[in-house]
């Protein structure tokens, strides 16, 4: 007997921002008239529904508390084949233009997903810890891979954050040694899921032409913590932010 017939999709996609060779799957399943809708991402190309954190402006706002507070030699790690990862260096790199920055690409490491990092959970960046303590501050893609930079910078003997402010994304593993706590963005991950399975229930019920034709855009908000010290650069000292 013949598999049922799925009501609906809910996809969150993998590389997003590079070419999809399976697009094709999407576009029957659009063609039969299923209901697509995607969360965090989506492929160009393909005209479905989306749910989006506000990813731009949340790296606006982080980036922007390290400038209030002093910082102006700002480093980022952000992953580069997929949607949230681009659209977070495009806040990082849009707040530094403002602020008469300089985006240094010394200073800027990328990342791709992989098998392994599937496999291990690990990201396992490649980047340079010479040019990263040549600045007072870093924007990291996301706290999973906060928490491998924080691990090889104990392990140099380097303090978050009295030798370097980190801001991130996601908001989940937040505590570091003592005291220190991640300043973060607090992912609007429920009310993004119930969104999207709103919608996908609607699109059932009523026909794909109920969905909006512009990604929905879910406002986060900024957890201020301990991590960010406050640099005054004109005696070149440090002082709790």
């Amino acid at each position: 007997m013949p598999p049922e017939k799925i009501s609906g999709l809910i996809v969150e996609g993998t590389k997003s921002a590079l070419p999809n060779p399976y697009i094709r799957h999407y576009q029957n399943l659009i063609r039969q008239g299923i209901p697509v809708i995607f969360i965090h991402n989506y492929y160009n190309g393909l005209h479905t529904p989306c749910v989006l954190m506000d990813d731009i402006q949340a790296s606006k706002k982080l980036t922007q508390l390290l400038l209030d507070a002093g910082h102006t030699k700002i480093a980022g790690i952000f992953k580069e084949d997929d949607l949230q990862g681009i659209r977070r260096f495009q806040g990082y790199a849009e707040t530094l233009f403002e602020a008469g920055l300089q985006v240094d690409d010394r200073h800027i490491w990328r990342f791709h997903s992989n098998h392994e990092m599937w496999i291990q959970n690990k990201y396992s960046v490649e980047y340079s810890l010479d040019d990263l303590m040549k600045c007072t501050a870093l924007v990291c893609y996301n706290d999973m891979l906060e928490e491998e930079i924080y691990h090889d910078l104990s392990q140099k003997g380097i303090r978050v954050p009295q030798d370097l402010s980190i801001v991130e994304f996601d908001n989940q593993n937040i505590k570091l040694d003592g005291d220190c706590y991640l300043t973060s963005v607090q992912h609007p991950r429920r009310k993004l899921g119930e969104i999207a399975a709103n919608l996908v229930c609607d699109m059932i019920e009523q026909g794909c032409g109920v969905a909006p034709a512009e990604p929905i855009i879910m406002p986060s908000t900024i957890v201020a913590r301990n991590s960010i010290i406050r640099f005054n650069d004109y005696n070149k000292k440090y002082f709790h932010y």
